[in-house]
């Protein structure tokens, strides 16, 4: 009877040490023991895996080891996963991430160096493990065998435990707004299974949608006399693109941004982009079609999981103006189901890194992760110049700042950061020649355009910062104001510039907009003629000139809102909402607003 007892206890201290694995992918265990969620929450958790052992243990009735270590396994495999996807790509791990599996080989290829590096984390996991393992062993030499009758109890009792938990305990919208604050409050795993199922409608349900509310909407906006402008346009999405310095104090040998600053007739700032160090995806979502992240659930990858075939997006606008488009990224076009994205978007051409010549690297970035942006611009221009007589709009994901930043020697870096960030002064001297590079090929492409006979409106903008970024923080600045830590780890330059020193106008409210408002702030800039949806748009920036994916957003005098919060601007942001997801749903019902 206490041999049988003991086997009990094995499968409970084993479920507990599978929920600890998963949680420290996203917190640790000092932050579990000493401020965890609230006991039911870990419970509920915990039950889950009571409920995979009890399972397994069924299933490998006389060779109960083999159960206890797939439990193991897929508790260690998938909090690795989580771990090095929060890492590097700025969100924990869902399952919607295994459509990205061969973006993460590619990516993860380019950190290598990183993984391999030991950290305190590893030593969390190696401590569980271990204890785990030896449970096991302890628990094999035991030859008694609790009977078959008895573990389907105990399974129909932990499942309808775990049923029970997840369906009136654990709030459906556990993750909400912010991925982080859900997994502070009810932990990771419980997290990870309510978006598991949320995902399965990426568009989050709005309450009270009204098709006569919308309509009213739609009527009261109608297009101002924005101009009839057809400039040439282009679009730079530049990876990883940021100023370090507008956080930490780094001394450079150089800057690393010196073009910028002397443009003429530009316009200069800096973008609110949804992630922290990754998610270049979601950055191009909300560019190119204006539309907020916020509306869906946190870890759905927009190509993926939307069909934007019919949505509006800078590039249906253009169209729509006699605009020849084109849109290229130099890399694989299965990362983030990009060809697809841009296909559906209603891209004329759209070419990936096999249609490419003559790509380079500089240093031993020699991956793919390194191609420069110069080499990028350079083939850029010669699909530019076989396009045809009319306007052109062009699009380009660059990919030369992509991390890691860990290829170079120090001393053979162009740039070289020296600061108290000891442990990261190499990454960031790589990282800075990056930045150094970008700036410099912006002069070369901006140099062509000066010396062509057609107007051109460029705007370029990064799509999130380095995640070393985070890294750095965290570790030198732990009591940085949490508010401000979310929004300056967003904030991207950019840069909106005309080789038409009379085609340039500034209206904005502030130099700092959320990326939703680029397209519109760049039509207005360049008096190319807008649509019912963007002169919403600009509508909304001038009052609300921030908002993010994470659940707050900013008035134009600096004030922070939360989108649950009853404010002075919540009928303004559910207008917004409601005619996203009316553009998102049935955009061909209300085509003539959109376009």
């Amino acid at each position: 009877m206490i041999k049988r007892i003991f086997k009990i206890l094995v499968v409970l201290l084993l479920s507990l040490i599978e929920f600890l694995i998963m949680e420290i992918s996203a917190t640790s265990l000092d932050y579990i023991i000493n401020l965890c969620p609230k006991k039911e929450y870990m419970l509920v958790a915990v039950g889950f895996f009571v409920s995979l052992n009890c399972l397994l243990n069924l299933i490998f009735h006389r060779i109960e080891w083999i159960g206890n270590v797939l439990a193991l396994l897929m508790s260690t495999i998938l909090s690795l996963a989580c771990y090095f996807t929060y890492r590097f790509h700025g969100i924990p791990f869902s399952f919607v991430e295994i459509k990205n599996a061969k973006t993460a080989g590619s990516v993860l290829s380019g950190y290598l160096d990183d993984i391999f590096t030991y950290n305190e984390r590893y030593k969390e996991y190696i401590i569980l493990v271990a204890i785990a393992v030896f449970l096991i062993c302890i628990n094999e030499l035991n030859k008694n065998r609790v009977n078959i009758k008895l573990k389907t109890v105990f399974l129909a009792m932990a499942v309808s435990g775990t049923i029970y938990g997840y369906s009136f305990v654990i709030p459906a919208n556990a993750v909400g707004w912010n991925w982080m604050e859900g997994i502070y409050l009810y932990g990771y795993f419980n997290c990870l299974v309510q978006e598991s199922i949320a995902e399965m409608t990426p568009i989050k349900k709005l309450d009270g949608v009204d098709t006569k509310s919308i309509e009213s909407y739609m009527d009261s906006y109608e297009v101002s006399d924005t101009g009839d402008n057809t400039p040439d346009v282009m679009i730079i999405l530049n990876e990883s693109f940021y100023d370090l310095n507008q956080v930490l104090d780094i001394n450079n040998s150089e800057d690393p941004i010196t073009y910028i600053p002397t443009l003429e007739n530009v316009l200069t700032g800096y973008a609110v982009v949804p992630n922290v160090g990754g998610g270049t995806n979601d950055s191009e979502y909300e560019l190119l079609t204006s539309n907020s992240l916020a509306l869906m659930h946190q870890s759905a990858t927009p190509f993926q999981v939307l069909n934007l075939a019919e949505a509006n997006s800078v590039v249906s606008h253009l169209e729509n103006l006699g605009y020849e488009t084109l849109g290229t990224h130099d890399c694989f076009g299965i990362n983030y189901s990009r060809s697809r994205g841009y296909e559906q978007l209603g891209f004329d051409e759209i070419y990936f890194e096999n249609e490419y010549e003559d790509l380079e690297s500089w240093g031993n970035r020699v991956s793919d992760a390194s191609y420069t942006d110069e080499s990028q611009y350079r083939n850029i221009i010669r699909w530019y110049e076989e396009m045809g007589e009319g306007p052109r709009f062009l699009y380009a994901l660059t990919l030369q700042n992509h991390g890691s930043w860990t290829y170079n020697a120090p001393e053979d870096n162009i740039i070289q950061s020296d600061s108290e960030y000891v442990d990261f002064n190499s990454q960031i001297s790589e990282y800075n020649s990056c930045i150094y590079l970008s700036d410099k090929a912006l002069q070369y492409l901006f140099d062509y355009y000066n010396n062509i006979d057609r107007d051109v409106i460029v705007l370029m903008v990064g799509d999130h910062c380095p995640h070393i970024l985070p890294s750095i923080m965290d570790e030198y600045y732990p009591d940085y104001d949490r508010d401000m830590k979310e929004l300056v780890t967003r904030r991207t330059p950019y840069v909106i510039w005309s080789n038409n020193s009379d085609l340039l106008v500034d209206k904005r409210p502030q130099e700092t907009l959320g990326l939703v408002y680029m397209v519109p702030t760049l039509l207005e800039a360049g008096g190319i003629q807008s649509s019912d949806y963007y002169d919403f748009m600009i509508h909304l920036r001038d009052e609300l000139p921030i908002i993010t994916k994470y659940g707050v957003y900013y008035d134009k005098t600096g004030k922070m809102y939360s989108y649950d919060d009853r404010t002075p601007y919540s009928d303004l942001m559910n207008e917004y909402f409601q005619i996203e997801y009316a553009n998102l749903k049935t955009k061909l019902k209300y085509k003539e607003f959109f376009d």
